[in-house]
């Protein structure tokens, strides 16, 4: 019975005035340094996180990058041979000739202009070479950002939350 009038009591405190529990429990002061202590540490979480979160952005947006340069470059080497083809059967089409026969010298042109590429291969060989070196250094910008992560998890990690 004696409980039950100590709940009672506890829980019409509670209902009249939320902070009545804490002054019994310990002083608004205590709650006030609790709170302080607590946004400390969820300020240096924050900014761990934050730290933690820029780092893998700006990693993204550098891949997002060297991606797009890499698939522009490898792109143009399909494109050219489709435009060194089209533009001769555009001209030839426009002086008059059929376009079956149009579109069989621009195929022979293309044909002659690769010939003429396949007698070259240190000039392949390096248009091939620059775009893996274009992804290559894309994956060591990309790997700089590791360092910065692995700091920004270490951080994370060592404050007890």
């Amino acid at each position: 019975m004696l409980r039950v009038a100590a709940r009672r009591r506890y829980v019409k405190i509670a209902r009249r005035n939320p902070l009545g529990i804490i002054k019994e429990a310990g002083g608004i002061d205590q709650l006030h340094e609790q709170r302080k202590i607590f946004q400390i540490d969820t300020g240096e979480i924050s900014i761990m996180k934050l730290n933690l979160i820029l780092a893998k952005v700006f990693q993204f947006v550098i891949f997002v990058l060297f991606t797009f340069m890499a698939l522009v470059y490898f792109g143009a080497l399909l494109i050219v041979p489709l435009g060194v083809m089209a533009q001769p059967i555009k001209f030839f089409s426009a002086i008059g000739l059929p376009s079956v026969l149009s579109v069989i010298i621009g195929i022979s042109i293309l044909g002659y202009l690769g010939l003429a590429v396949s007698r070259m291969p240190e000039l392949y060989k390096l248009v091939i070479n620059i775009g893996i070196d274009l992804v290559s250094f894309g994956h060591t910008q990309i790997k700089r950002f590791d360092p910065l992560i692995e700091v920004a998890k270490a951080g994370k990690s060592a404050n007890p939350a």
